[in-house]
């Protein structure tokens, strides 16, 4: 089974009906992700490396920056809530 088949995993599990793709800024073109804007006004952001090497990141665009690294072949999922703390939610190697 490949990434995307994760990837999509993490779209089903935090992005709902009703959700929207919003802006963000990414700091490094070899990774995919995507923002969006659920109903509850929490921003999800799901981060992917399809990269074999480990990558760090910024993600501008959101409450508060996210970044960290993200390891070669993986998965993130962020979830912004609506109070200012950024919770790290969930990595798939």
């Amino acid at each position: 089974v490949n990434s995307s088949y994760y990837y999509i995993g993490h779209f089903a599990k935090f992005l709902k009906a009703g959700s929207k793709v919003v802006h963000h800024e990414l700091s490094d073109n070899r990774l995919q992700v995507l923002s969006a804007l659920s109903r509850k006004k929490e921003r999800v952001v799901v981060i992917c490396n399809p990269t074999d090497e480990n990558i760090p990141y910024r993600v501008e665009g959101v409450k508060e920056e996210i970044a960290g690294i993200i390891k070669a072949h993986t998965i993130q999922t962020w979830l912004v809530r609506k109070d200012p703390v950024v919770q790290e939610v969930n990595e798939v190697q």
